[in-house]
């Protein structure tokens, strides 16, 4: 499924459609990881399937995220 094809079908608004693709770039640019915003991009840009969103995420290494 494209975001065009998604962006037809839908009544509301999407806005990760359009602003994950910006989000993830500012993130990498100012070295911030963004599982979550990286995995839907990916998602969106079709580059891996639905089905392999949880796995994706769910394997990634622990590591302490306080400051």
């Amino acid at each position: 499924v494209t975001p065009d094809r998604l962006h037809e079908h839908m009544s509301q608004t999407a806005e990760s459609i359009k602003s994950a693709p910006v989000v993830a770039e500012l993130a990498r640019r100012h070295g911030v990881e963004m599982p979550i915003v990286e995995a839907v991009v990916a998602v969106l840009s079709g580059s891996i399937g639905i089905e392999e969103l949880a796995p994706q995420l769910l394997g990634r290494r622990l590591k302490h995220e306080g400051h």
